[in-house]
């Protein structure tokens, strides 16, 4: 589990954002840009991201904006 608390995007069914997250580890030393275009429910883009990955088994799962804010890939959402 990476979030309990955390928002459903509003276009990509399959993404999600939060605030609060454990068993995450932020990829700091890596550096991506957003692609031209790619925008957030609130129209804002956000200009430095870094990979983030699970602690237990090191997949891909997501990435931080610079406000710290996890954006999740390919959730499988449980409610819990």
């Amino acid at each position: 589990m990476l979030c309990i608390d955390c928002q459903r995007h509003s276009k990509y069914l399959h993404q999600y954002r939060a605030m609060f997250v454990q068993n995450c580890q932020v990829l700091r030393t890596q550096r991506l840009r957003p692609t031209e275009g790619a925008h957030d429910e609130m129209g804002a883009v956000h200009g430095i991201l870094y990979p983030v990955r699970c602690k237990l088994c090191e997949a891909e799962v997501g990435v931080m904006d610079q406000d710290q804010v996890f954006h999740f890939f390919d959730v499988i959402p449980s409610n819990g």
